[in-house]
């Protein structure tokens, strides 16, 4: 006859969690790494176009989807020194995103933070934990 009895253990001490997240954080960071070299594997012997993806069927009926990337970078001075000489067309590609200047938001007084608070949004973001030994 089965029951539902739960054990209580006791609870687990900030070292015993430490460790446990150091050991955790190994176990991740092979995974991690087993899985990057699979995927470069992958990447020597499928095509894989420049940008883009691409479905690759495979003979057990799995498929493989690849994806090149491109990063493209902004040259905000140059952008900026030559805005208004660029067509509307050209300068439809771009679109700005304001950016708040953290150090400068926190040496506000007050009165002066309240004005910005309007335009700023802040929420509470996961607490990061780092372990080191």
């Amino acid at each position: 006859m089965k029951t539902n009895l739960k054990i209580a253990h006791p609870p687990k001490s900030a070292e015993q969690l430490a460790q446990e997240w150091l050991e955790a954080k190994a176990e991740e960071n092979a995974a991690r790494a087993k899985r990057v070299e699979i995927e470069e594997s992958l990447l020597e012997i499928l095509p894989c176009r420049e940008e883009g993806s691409q479905t690759n069927k495979l003979d057990n009926g799995m498929r493989v989807v690849t994806e090149g990337r491109m990063t493209r970078s902004i040259d905000a001075k140059a952008l900026q020194d030559d805005w208004n000489e660029l067509p509307a067309i050209v300068q439809g590609t771009f679109h700005w995103k304001p950016d708040l200047k953290i150090t400068c938001f926190k040496s506000l007084e007050d009165d002066h933070k309240a004005l910005v608070a309007k335009y700023v949004t802040t929420k509470p973001a996961k607490a990061g934990v780092k372990v080191e030994v």
